[in-house]
C-alpha cells in the first residue's frame, strides 16, 4: 500500500508535472462553481420570487474588458513563451505587460517603477530559488 501513495519523478523534470496538476484543480473548481450557480438559479426559480426579474448578466455593469481580456492574453502568452525563451525573460515581459495593463496613469515615474518591478522581481526570484537553492524553475 505504501508504494501506491508515492510518485517517482526525476528531479530535473518534476516541475513539468505541477502546472497540469494546478490546471486540473482549477478546472475542477470551475466546474464546482458552475454547478453551485446552477443549483442556486434553480432554487430561486422554483421559489417564484415576486420581485421583478432583471435580465441576467455575465459581467457586472461597467467592468473593464481591457483589463480582463488583456490579463487573459498575457497569461496565455506567458505560458506559450515560457519554454522557448526561458523563465527569466518571459517573466520580465509578463510582469511588464500586466503592470502596463493595470496601470491607470502613464507618467514617466510610473513607467520607471513598472520597468524596475518587471526586471528586479523575476531576477530576484531566479537568483534566490534557481541559483541559491537550486530549485528548477519552469
Amino acid at each position: 500500500m505504501r508504494y501506491h501513495l508515492t510518485l517517482d519523478i526525476a528531479f530535473d523534470s518534476y516541475h513539468l508535472l505541477f502546472p497540469y496538476v494546478i490546471g486540473g484543480l482549477l478546472v475542477l473548481l470551475l466546474v464546482a462553481m458552475g454547478i453551485q450557480k446552477l443549483i442556486s438559479l434553480a432554487v430561486n426559480r422554483s421559489k417564484g420570487s415576486a420581485e421583478k426579474r432583471r435580465p441576467r448578466r455575465f459581467f457586472d455593469e461597467g467592468f473593464d474588458a481591457k483589463k480582463l481580456f488583456g490579463a487573459l492574453a498575457c497569461i496565455v502568452a506567458y505560458v506559450l513563451v515560457l519554454d522557448p525563451i526561458g523563465f527569466l525573460v518571459s517573466s520580465i515581459l509578463f510582469i511588464a505587460a500586466i503592470s502596463l495593463i493595470f496601470r491607470p496613469v502613464f507618467t514617466p515615474r510610473a513607467l520607471v517603477g513598472v520597468a524596475l518591478n518587471a526586471v528586479l522581481t523575476p531576477l530576484t526570484i531566479w537568483l534566490v530559488f534557481g541559483q541559491l537553492f537550486d530549485i528548477t524553475l519552469p
